[in-house]
């Protein structure tokens, strides 16, 4: 299991360096990447799309995220889960501070559009796409430790679901690129794979001791 999780963490920031080396090297292919979610993705005016778009960025912002923290590591002390209690409270108020940081060191330019909401500091990586990754990870290990016999595949795949819509919903706007997105998953992925593993550390020495 660490050596799965650790593979994982391994193959995201591998996929996150791409994507930065991509981005520095203004490689074609990422920048046709880009214009093409401009031109295909991005909304140019008002629309029953854009009302759906509003509700899912609105959704996944980092109010939204630190409060979910909050109620899941309620919901993890309840189960006795006391040490994945306190990761999962880290772990949200720390995307805030990943995202921050990482906008500041990368220094990206938000897409050369009106966007159709307000947005606040840098382009790369999406603040919200971390926070959609963190939430719905987060909620679905509640699941997997609480909720044994459930079936995981079905929420996994409400999570996949939710994370896409949350990244087609940042450049719909017109607030990201796609590659913003794409860094903002990979990121997201990463930072949620080390709360993970150090879940799982902690976890084995009680297990071997059992």
């Amino acid at each position: 299991m660490h050596r799965r999780s650790l593979w994982l963490l391994v193959l995201n920031l591998s996929l996150f360096l791409f994507i930065v080396w991509a981005w520095n090297t203004e490689q074609t292919f990422l920048s046709m990447l880009d214009e093409w979610g401009m031109n295909a993705i991005t909304a140019q005016e008002e629309s029953n799309f854009t009302r759906v778009a509003r509700f899912f960025s609105a959704f996944s912002s980092y109010a939204i995220c630190l409060g979910f923290g909050f109620i899941l590591s309620f919901a993890f002390l309840y189960i006795k889960k006391y040490w994945v209690s306190a990761l999962v409270l880290i772990g949200a108020a720390g995307t805030r501070l990943i995202s921050s940081t990482l906008k500041n060191l990368f220094d990206r330019n938000r897409p050369p559009l009106d966007s159709l909401i307000t947005t606040h500091g840098d382009a790369f990586p999406s603040g919200h796409v971390i926070y959609a990754v963190f939430l719905s990870g987060a909620l679905f290990l509640f699941i997997t430790c609480r909720y044994r016999s459930m079936n995981r595949f079905l929420f996994l795949l409400c999570g996949i679901l939710f994370i896409a819509l949350v990244g087609w919903s940042r450049v719909h706007l017109g607030a990201h690129y796609i590659s913003d997105v794409l860094g903002g998953l990979f990121i997201g992925a990463i930072w949620l794979q080390a709360i993970w593993i150090l879940a799982l550390i902690k976890k084995s020495p009680d297990s071997a001791g059992a």
